[in-house]
């Protein structure tokens, strides 16, 4: 005994075309030909990464064209090039490189505003030095003459810690009168009056200032 459902012709088995049919849940069908499936709502399951998927139930990729938060920890087998600075640990306490390679022989230093800055380690030194103190030095050996006026060069506030040396060794043994920078936005302290403005070194002495961000602290005087 057998029993119809639906309407329409009778289906053979070699290459019947069936509209609109409910198939119910069928044990075995090939969909290799089938177009107009719904990927949001006609495929479960986790697609495989050959196929195109992520190969896992989460997502594990990052939308480049967006702003992302990216969990747990990620290894990179090659270079990671930023093409701005680069800040870890984003927040109260953040921490950003330069965007500056530096010179030969520099050290990386925070400079406690979460910055970084470059400081030469190599302590090289400036002879006969001219108007102004070369920014690159940390050593300056002044051998000009009387009534000159040694300034500082211009440092950016994330230049917090940079320090030089300068001995006095004018060719007529006079001294030597040291400024801040043409700025005008930085100063230097007098160890003995705190006035904020030039220090004197006399012949054959040296002087030991460090810069904070706006100000030159004298730590060696004569």
């Amino acid at each position: 005994t057998t029993s119809a459902t639906g309407t329409g012709d009778v289906v053979r088995a070699n290459s019947p075309i069936l509209t609109m049919p409910n198939l119910g849940t069928p044990s075995f069908l090939t969909l290799t030909n089938a177009t107009g499936l719904p990927l949001s709502t006609g495929v479960t399951g986790v697609l495989s990464i050959p196929n195109g998927g992520t190969g896992s139930t989460t997502q594990s990729f990052v939308d480049l064209t967006t702003n992302q938060t990216v969990a747990g920890a990620k290894t990179f087998a090659n270079d990671l090039t930023a093409t701005t600075k680069l800040t870890v640990n984003s927040g109260s306490n953040s921490f950003s490189f330069p965007t500056t390679r530096g010179s030969n022989g520099s050290v990386l230093t925070s400079n406690g505003l979460g910055g970084s800055v470059w400081i030469s380690a190599n302590k090289t030194i400036e002879i006969n030095a001219g108007s102004t103190v070369d920014i690159t030095k940390y050593y300056t050996i002044y051998t000009g003459g009387s009534g000159f006026n040694l300034r500082l060069p211009i440092l950016a506030l994330t230049e917090n810690g940079k320090e030089y040396i300068i001995k006095n060794l004018s060719n007529d043994a006079s001294s030597l009168t040291i400024s801040p920078s043409s700025s005008g936005t930085d100063s230097i302290e007098d160890p003995t009056t705190d006035y904020l403005g030039n220090i004197d070194v006399n012949y054959g002495s040296w002087v030991k200032l460090v810069f904070d961000g706006t100000k030159w602290y004298v730590f060696k005087g004569n």
